[in-house]
């Protein structure tokens, strides 16, 4: 039980982050997992280097299917790439990320609920 849970403070909304297999950016998603969990986000963590599968099955485990949002983002990112990928959004760094997400309405509202 986290911290939060054990005052009962309401989470912000969900976030589920991880790094899919051949993925090199464990550090960076650490920090990011971290940032977002400051300002009240409850962060879900599959681990690092995992199958899309596996991915697709902790966003079902978390009742999120139909409120995914997502969001990528980092130095090396093109525009080409978000297009690609399908991505709602992308980020520069992660403080960008943490304001973009906690202005996202998929953050917010009836998440509290399931948090």
């Amino acid at each position: 039980m986290s911290f939060r849970e054990e005052l009962s403070v309401k989470y912000l909304g969900k976030a589920i982050i991880g790094t899919l297999k051949g993925g090199i950016y464990d550090i960076g998603k650490i920090l990011m997992a971290a940032l977002w969990e400051a300002p009240g986000l409850k962060v879900i963590d599959p681990s690092v280097d995992i199958s899309l599968s596996k991915f697709i099955e902790t966003i079902r485990q978390a009742s999120l299917q139909e409120k995914v949002k997502i969001v990528i983002g980092g130095v090396p990112i093109t525009e080409e790439q978000v297009r690609k990928i399908g991505a709602g959004e992308w980020t520069l760094n992660a403080i960008s990320a943490v304001k973009l997400v906690k202005k996202l309405p998929e953050a917010r509202g009836d998440l509290n609920d399931q948090a």
